[in-house]
């Protein structure tokens, strides 16, 4: 079923920038919409590539299959904003890599690393974690059943 659901992302994404305006014309993988600036985005990792737009908000573990898929879609866009929220919910092995992720000096390339190339994020020094729980209580207070969760962010 999340296969399915990652698929529309790319055929939606390609062919419909102005979703985000109306939620009654959400596309399926969007679980829900939230306003930037209500968006916690000093907790995410910020990808941007192109125009920007569409802006879209993921929570995602790093041992998570199908959070990989939608990534290689996602990173694809050629006009994209991404923030990704590290939610290390699927084992303990998430939170290892979440910190070596997180705690990274550059963590949008050791996300993409992992997710992308399935290279192992090099080990770091310990950072301040206490983001990525503030991250799984958004994505419970959100009601989200599992990962990828997708949010549109409209701003």
């Amino acid at each position: 079923m999340k296969f399915i659901k990652i698929a529309a992302i790319v055929l939606i994404l390609l062919g419909a920038n102005s979703f985000f305006g109306n939620k009654a014309k959400l596309p399926d993988y969007v679980d829900d919409e939230i306003a930037l600036a209500d968006l916690p985005t000093d907790r995410a990792i910020k990808y941007v590539k192109g125009t920007g737009k569409p802006i879209l908000a993921t929570f995602e573990d790093p041992n998570c299959p199908y959070c990989a898929s939608l990534d290689e879609q996602l990173y694809a866009l050629d006009n994209v904003t991404i923030y990704t929220f590290l939610v290390p919910i699927l084992s303990e092995d998430s939170w290892e890599k979440s910190r070596r992720i997180w705690c990274a000096a550059v963590p949008l390339n050791t996300w993409k690393n992992w997710m992308l190339k399935q290279q192992e994020p090099s080990d770091t020094a310990n950072c301040d974690m206490s983001a990525l729980n503030r991250n799984i209580a958004m994505l419970q207070r959100l009601d989200a059943s599992g990962v990828p969760y997708v949010l549109a962010v409209k701003d």
